[in-house]
């Protein structure tokens, strides 16, 4: 995915967020669901 280590602990920490296009890969890596709010 190439994701660096911070950029994940700025998203566990709630600093981030990831962008919508790491959103899809990670809904699909852990197979969950995610739609973009309002969808």
């Amino acid at each position: 995915m190439h994701v660096t280590r911070q950029a994940v602990s700025r998203w566990e920490t709630g600093e981030t967020v990831p962008n919508t296009e790491t959103l899809k890969l990670l809904s699909r890596l852990f197979d969950v669901c995610w739609a973009r709010p309002g969808n």
